[in-house]
């Protein structure tokens, strides 16, 4: 009888918890000055889909395509962030360059995707570089790419 209890109250437990699990569907972003003239990129969950079942895995679910330019140099790069954002973190980006100073650095498109998605579905890298570049160290606006 015991073991029933705690079976049932264990089962009541888990279907609560999958019934608020809840799935990241966008992200917001900013830039931040870690130290004197060493500014990183913060990636934040933003939106959630309550219908759908958060993921367990650590690694190949969410990914952001990060393009930007330091001293007229182009870069574009995916970056899985699925650990941080599992673990209930922000995901840092690091510029490749060192310290990244605001001067010398155009932050040009933060894209949000599925890496668990078909390829084809993924943001190229092609021109995503071109165009305006996002200016503001707060900037909230971002692009987003969710494919169900």
């Amino acid at each position: 009888m015991k073991q029933l209890l705690q079976l049932s109250i264990l089962a009541i437990l888990f279907s609560t918890t999958s019934m608020i699990a809840q799935n990241i569907t966008a992200v917001k972003y900013s830039l931040f000055e870690k130290t004197t003239n060493d500014h990183r990129l913060r990636v934040t969950p933003s939106g959630y889909d309550g219908n759908a079942a958060e993921t367990t895995k650590t690694s190949g679910v969410y990914a952001v395509m990060i393009c930007y330019t330091y001293n007229d140099r182009e870069k574009s790069v995916y970056q899985d962030i699925t650990s941080k954002f599992v673990n209930g973190e922000d995901y840092i980006f690091t510029f490749s360059f060192g310290t990244a100073s605001l001067d010398k650095l155009k932050l040009n498109n933060v894209t949000f995707f599925r890496r668990d998605k078909p390829k084809e579905t993924w943001p190229s890298k092609e021109g995503c570089n071109s165009g305006q570049a996002l200016t503001s160290a707060n900037t909230f606006a971002i692009s987003s790419l969710y494919n169900l």
